[in-house]
């Protein structure tokens, strides 16, 4: 059984390339990332599930001017239940477990004091694979991607509120692959 080499060079090409910039961006930020910058509980519904979330955020890139605004970024880790109906009528039960990791990045617009926006993609493990008494997802990894709009409030800003629009799928990569969308209410606190 031999090694088929013109399939294996683009394949090492690809994967040195994907190794280069993970590499150098990580060692960038390395110090940024070494201790808890926040935290945050989160509860959602969709179709015929409900959640609940918590979970900590890394400062990934510190704010910096960016048009009539600041951007930023931060990475954020996280671990939850889903509930679920088994059958139809049935009271919700525990399905699954979602754990997470998604890189997000902020805006907070100059004239919109107090406020901002936010976009994460990212993947997710969601143990057992999610299934209710109408859908299920074809395997326990995901994407997950979420857009949100939220408020600070508080001493020096440190705590937020954010409405969340969530998106689940595996990306097609597996059958069947019918997605999952959510709303989510977030309360975070930043130390």
């Amino acid at each position: 059984m031999g090694i088929d080499r013109r399939k294996a060079a683009p394949r090492a090409l690809f994967d040195l390339a994907v190794a280069a910039t993970t590499l150098a961006p990580a060692a960038a930020v390395a110090k940024e990332l070494t201790s808890p910058y926040g935290a945050f509980i989160e509860g959602g519904i969709s179709d015929d599930s409900r959640s609940v979330v918590g979970g900590v955020a890394w400062t990934w890139v510190q704010p910096s001017k960016w048009g009539a605004g600041n951007a930023s970024g931060y990475v954020e880790t996280s671990i939850g239940e889903w509930a679920c109906h088994r059958q139809d009528g049935d009271h919700y039960h525990a399905c699954s477990t979602q754990i997470g990791l998604t890189p997000v990045i902020r805006y907070e617009p100059s004239w919109w004091e107090h406020w901002y926006m936010e976009l994460g993609i990212g993947i997710d493990v969601i143990v057992p694979a999610w299934k209710t008494d109408r859908r299920r997802f074809g395997s326990d990894f995901n994407f997950g991607d979420h857009i949100g709009l939220g408020r600070k409030f508080g001493d020096e800003e440190r705590d937020e509120i954010e409405l969340r629009a969530e998106h689940y799928s595996n990306g097609g990569f597996r059958q069947p692959n019918p997605g999952e969308n959510w709303f989510q209410l977030r309360y975070m606190h930043w130390f």
